[in-house]
């Protein structure tokens, strides 16, 4: 039965997904609006294009006392246009979790006035002993008014009970290189949720031909949150790629086909099974 989907999709006759393809950038990139190397304005300007969430990180987490200067003008430059989420670390959930609150607290007190609306929970642990842990986080940071989004980054396959639970609006599952990505596998619990549920981030992807393979693995993949970049280690998340507006004008080609109007997956894999049996493939050519 798995050959009709294949078919359908090989015809373009469905869609991959049901909803957007999302940018999830993480943007450790100070605001130097006085320069001619400040990208904030080309990050807002995409944002008209593709849906892009970015992940703000002012110090290892939100530092002190509210955006400084300098942050007030990159973060008016987003606001409206693109998602912020405040980056704060769990040590793989043996961080004190009040010090943890206590930076969610900061981001929600004084940056949620200059467009944040969630935040990203970087260093996840993977371990469902510590499932609690981020079950509170979650329901945390969704009790502070003006945050209504929670990524996680374990930045590996993880258990199905962090999605369940859940705790966290969507789930950073593979965090690499490029040259891993290809060889990559997720679990078949993936399929089972939409796919905004699920990020990936690549980086050192060196052409545009590598970045559209990533993004279409990742579409294969049942990823709806994509980020890849030529930028390379130690810190490969503090500027735009070289091909960014080849990749804003990919995801758009992409989310452009998503709205075609065609019938999605879901729409002809009528009893839910995962698979395109031979009576829903004539029952969808025959526009039942």
């Amino acid at each position: 039965m798995k050959r009709y989907t294949i078919i359908l999709l090989l015809m373009g006759f469905i869609k991959a997904q049901d909803e957007p393809l999302r940018v999830l950038i993480p943007w450790y990139n100070y605001p130097i609006h006085w320069s001619s190397d400040y990208q904030w304005d080309d990050l807002a300007s995409s944002a008209s294009q593709i849906p892009i969430t970015a992940i703000i990180n002012a110090n290892n987490g939100p530092g002190s006392g509210g955006p400084n200067a300098d942050y007030v003008v990159g973060m008016s430059e987003l606001a409206g246009k693109v998602t912020t989420i405040g980056y704060v670390f769990t040590g793989y959930g043996t961080r004190d979790i009040s010090t943890v609150k206590a930076e969610i607290d900061e981001w929600a007190d004084h940056w949620v006035t200059h467009g944040l609306s969630g935040i990203f929970i970087d260093e996840m642990s993977t371990e469902t002993s510590t499932l609690s842990y981020y079950e509170e986080l979650y329901e945390y940071i969704l009790s502070k008014t003006g945050l209504d989004e929670v990524h996680g980054n374990p930045g590996v396959s993880s258990e199905e009970a962090f999605v369940s639970a859940p705790t966290t609006t969507s789930l950073v599952i593979s965090e690499n290189y490029m040259s891993e990505w290809p060889s990559y596998s997720t679990d078949s619990w993936v399929n089972e949720y939409d796919a905004a549920r699920f990020s990936m981030l690549v980086h050192t992807a060196s052409t545009t031909g590598e970045m559209q393979k990533a993004i279409d693995l990742a579409v294969q993949r049942n990823i709806g949150l994509v980020y890849v970049t030529d930028d390379a280690m130690p810190n490969p998340w503090d500027m735009l790629p070289t091909y960014w507006q080849e990749k804003v004008n990919y995801i758009k080609s992409i989310n452009q086909g998503n709205d075609s109007g065609e019938p999605t997956f879901t729409d002809i894999d009528t009893n839910g099974d995962g698979c395109i049996s031979e009576e829903e493939f004539d029952n969808a050519s025959d526009g039942n």
